[in-house]
């Protein structure tokens, strides 16, 4: 029955295309067809075609089926158990694979040493068979780290991703990573760009937050001084937490970045006043979504903006599909062009942190058919204290019901 799943699987993934992604109907206030569709590819989100790549606990990548709702590894072995990464092929593949033609593309990022016994940092392309055999080795750059963790967006066979560049330090032999870069990497050629480095102030991070018309927005942090805070011990931070917290919110600079696709060009954000980590915010799709302390907006293709008074959004890596934004924290679902706020059932079966975690994915309607369902991801715990990812299908009119 597994090797059956997994074949199933296979055949799924094999009928896939970069560019059909979940974006179910194009019930929106525009011109779908006009709009630019990024796929977001991370840890926490890798759609593709009604199905999404994830790592169980073990590192062993899976693609889940939202039509069949059915899990399989990435494996080419009859019979395999998934549990030992020397003998199956559902490892190694798990930094930031994707799915472009009728291979998986993944990146490692490794400590090797140079021709003159200097360690260096190497981030590689591969390529894989859907099943993870037949792994080739495309391109590599040095000096340049790509974590399973970092966000990344992909757009027209390329993917854009922030990374951490590494400079050595001879003197110590000890690595900086305190300079970060916007980057890409073209799955057809190879090819890897660096498009900016930052590196202002202490703790330098940056942080991607969607995508709106022809760029891709990032939110750059840092503290303007260096933290006296650091070498406290976990006895010490734990007592300090209050005071620790309002120093770092007094000395905390957010700075927001744009990369024109079209360009290349890295340049402040030219929407700064309203596209900041001081208020959620979320772009995809056509919309540019934000809330503040009067509350939530959504910005559409054209320009056109529809309020939602005293709400807000309360996740960062909020979504929306089929033109509607669901979010259980509020239980509601908010219609982004015409403004309609509805109340959302809470799923039977689950606990409240499972509720309260739960991610939209996806919305599937068959041709014909009135109503959809909308996919969810969510952390299920198990007794034992063990968590697994697991996904929920829950039917359009069963999850959004008319405002009481």
């Amino acid at each position: 029955m597994r090797r059956i799943a997994a074949l199933f699987i296979i055949g799924v993934i094999l009928s896939c295309s970069l560019c059909s992604c979940s974006s179910g109907s194009n019930d929106v206030g525009f011109d779908a067809d006009d709009i630019m569709i990024m796929q977001r590819n991370s840890v926490y989100e890798n759609v593709y075609n009604h199905g999404e790549f994830y790592s169980d606990n073990n590192g062993s990548l899976r693609f889940f089926d939202f039509t069949s709702m059915v899990s399989a590894p990435i494996c080419s072995k009859p019979n395999c158990t998934h549990t030992d990464e020397s003998e199956c092929t559902s490892f190694g593949l798990d930094n930031h694979p994707a799915l472009i033609g009728d291979k998986i593309y993944y990146f490692t990022t490794n400590l090797e040493y140079d021709d003159d016994n200097k360690p260096k940092y190497v981030t590689s392309l591969h390529s894989a068979n859907v099943d993870g055999s037949g792994r080739v080795l495309v391109s590599s750059i040095d000096n340049i780290s790509l974590w399973k963790s970092n966000d990344a967006y992909i757009y027209n066979n390329v993917i854009y991703f922030v990374a951490d560049k590494m400079a050595l330090d001879e003197g110590t032999m000890m690595f900086d990573s305190g300079t970060k870069c916007i980057c890409s990497c073209d799955y057809t050629t190879g090819e890897f760009k660096i498009y900016g480095e930052f590196e202002e102030g202490y703790s330098t991070g940056i942080m991607l937050r969607g995508y709106y018309k022809d760029k891709l927005y990032c939110v750059l942090s840092y503290l303007d001084q260096e933290n006296p805070y650091l070498n406290l011990s976990a006895e010490e931070l734990n007592n300090s937490f209050e005071e620790i917290y309002a120093w770092e919110t007094e000395h905390i600079v957010y700075e927001v970045y744009s990369l024109d696709i079209d360009t290349g060009e890295v340049l402040p954000s030219d929407i700064p006043e309203k596209f900041d980590t001081r208020s959620n915010m979320f772009a995809r799709d056509g919309y540019f979504v934000y809330s503040d302390d009067t509350g939530m907006y959504a910005i559409d293709y054209n320009g056109n903006e529809t309020s939602f008074p005293g709400e807000e959004i309360d996740k960062i890596s909020a979504k929306m599909v089929n033109g509607i934004f669901i979010q259980f924290t509020s239980k509601k679902a908010y219609n982004l062009s015409t403004g309609e706020v509805f109340d959302i059932k809470s799923p039977d079966g689950l606990t409240d942190y499972e509720i309260n975690d739960l991610e939209l994915k996806d919305y599937i309607r068959d041709e014909g058919s009135e109503y959809g369902n909308y996919i969810f991801s969510y952390i299920e715990i198990s007794d034992d204290g063990s968590s697994a990812r697991n996904y929920i299908s829950i039917p359009e009119n069963e999850l959004i019901v008319p405002n009481e």
